[in-house]
């Protein structure tokens, strides 16, 4: 009973110390890289009209990546880590991942979507996206390098790697859980939390399985790089006949094939990784160590933690502030 006891006290306290560490990062991430841009908007407006989606990824790059990044890594250095054992996963079983998780995405945004869809349109009379503006607003090379490379790398490093080899010992439940939900709350609005808290399972449930993060962070650039450059190139292409209204020209026509051609071919990938997800929904099930505590005490644990409800609150603010100012005409 007492190594039971120990256990309970011993996960919480790593969540708490987690807790913490992460909203450093968080805070490094958003705050400070919220003061700049402010700065920047203030002391040289006409660039920043220009160049705000330049700048915003210019900051993410900084912020994250140089900053918040190098500073998770010093907090969490005193913290034990262990790193799952290394299987390999082949290439047919990776393709398989990759359907799946085009499946968890389609599902996360089929519960996302009305939500967003719901806090937006009724107060702007439109679906506002900050991150479609700023990814329509800026060079396909330049955003496929900060959102489709650097970003999977730095997030399956920090959501994954980091935070899984410091909760292993406690279960892969626990791992799972955690790692999906903070990184779906990082995202910080419902379009993306459902299909981020989603895959962000997965991809745990993929890293513990194998050992290897360089399997989760090519699903994750997979994912982005179709997302920054296919998808929004597209989009960039029949907008302008949209906003225009003319429907009727031979290449508007000839786009807007294309991009149904294409929509059509992802639903149908996503289609196909949904039923795959169920097929083989048995064979991922979590294993449970010896004396490992119930899933129903690691949950009253992840939601009774005071510290790691520091970065929840954070991550709150973040949806706070990605509605509200609209809802109430600011």
């Amino acid at each position: 009973m007492g190594d039971i006891v120990d256990s309970k006290t011993s996960l919480k306290n790593t969540l708490g110390q987690l807790g913490w560490r992460f909203s450093i990062m968080w805070l490094i991430m958003h705050v400070v890289a919220t003061i700049l841009e402010l700065l920047i908007m203030k002391l040289a407006p006409d660039f920043y009209d220009v160049y705000g989606g330049y700048v915003t990824l210019i900051l993410t790059v900084v912020c994250i990546y140089m900053m918040a990044f190098p500073v998770l890594c010093l907090l969490v250095k005193r913290i034990p880590a262990s790193a799952p054992q290394k299987h390999k996963l082949g290439f047919w079983k990776w393709c398989i991942c990759a359907l799946i998780m085009a499946g968890l995405t389609l599902m996360g945004i089929v519960v996302g979507f009305p939500i967003h869809a719901v806090l937006t349109m009724p107060f702007t009379g439109e679906l506002t996206n900050e991150i479609s503006d700023v990814m329509m607003s800026t060079n396909v090379f330049f955003r496929a390098f900060v959102v489709g490379i650097l970003a999977p790398m730095f997030e399956e490093l920090m959501f994954r790697k980091i935070l899984i080899d410091r909760l292993r010992h406690y279960g892969e439940y626990v791992c799972v859980v955690l790692s999906g939900l903070m990184f779906g709350l990082l995202h910080g609005n419902f379009s993306q939390f459902f299909f981020a808290t989603a895959i962000g399972m997965f991809f745990a449930f993929i890293y513990l399985r194998t050992g290897n993060i360089k399997n989760t962070i090519l699903l994750h650039m997979t994912m982005n790089l179709v997302t920054s450059i296919i998808t929004t190139e597209l989009v960039m292409k029949v907008m302008p006949f949209v906003q225009s209204g003319n429907l009727t020209s031979t290449e508007s026509q000839i786009w807007f094939l294309v991009y149904t051609v294409y929509i059509m071919g992802l639903l149908a990938i996503a289609v196909t990784g949904v039923v795959l997800f169920f097929v083989f929904l048995n064979k991922m099930k979590l294993k449970t160590m010896e004396g490992e505590i119930s899933r129903k005490e690691i949950r009253k644990n992840l939601l009774t933690t005071p510290k790691l409800w520091i970065y929840y609150g954070c991550c709150l603010t973040s949806f706070v502030l990605a509605y509200l100012p609209n809802m109430i005409g600011m």
